[in-house]
């Protein structure tokens, strides 16, 4: 008697069949879902920034301006303090502190609500107050809301 082992050609087919169909399914929810991730991590990232310029401001017991680039979506943070030439010019001069130079991924941008697109923290971390909206080509949006007196938060994601 002889004894039968592996797939036939139609078990085989039958499989490949249902893992494709799967596959269709599948896949693009996946894209959608690492496309969202990246954006609010994008977002969190922001508003982390934020916090460690006001505290930056803080202990250094200066200005540390946050300066927003929404041609090119990025934005840059520095200690505005002086420390060549001018100091609160809203320039980065060549011996004041970088502490971030960001570039957002593609798919990602951002908007203010103040015409010149920047804003500083004074030395009790306080700032005037700004809403920077940060989008991504799904049409998701969410805003990081900073108040005068220094307060950070998010909003929720509008669609």
């Amino acid at each position: 008697m002889r004894k039968n082992t592996g797939f036939t050609l139609i078990e085989l087919m039958v499989v490949i069949a249902i893992t494709a169909i799967l596959s269709v399914i599948v896949v693009p929810n996946m894209i959608g879902w690492r496309n969202n991730a990246k954006f609010k991590g994008n977002v969190l990232n922001l508003r982390g920034y934020l916090e460690m310029a006001k505290l930056r401001a803080i202990k250094e017991n200066a200005k540390v301006a946050v300066i927003f680039d929404v041609v090119d979506n990025g934005y840059t943070i520095f200690v505005d303090n002086g420390a060549g030439a001018n100091a609160n010019n809203w320039t980065h001069d060549e011996n004041e502190q970088l502490l971030r130079n960001i570039q957002l991924p593609a798919g990602i941008t951002l908007s203010t609500t103040r015409s010149n697109n920047r804003l500083r923290f004074n030395s009790r971390g306080r700032c005037i107050g700004i809403t920077i909206t940060s989008a991504n080509t799904n049409g998701k949006q969410m805003d990081v809301i900073v108040s005068i007196v220094g307060r950070i938060r998010i909003s929720s994601i509008y669609e």
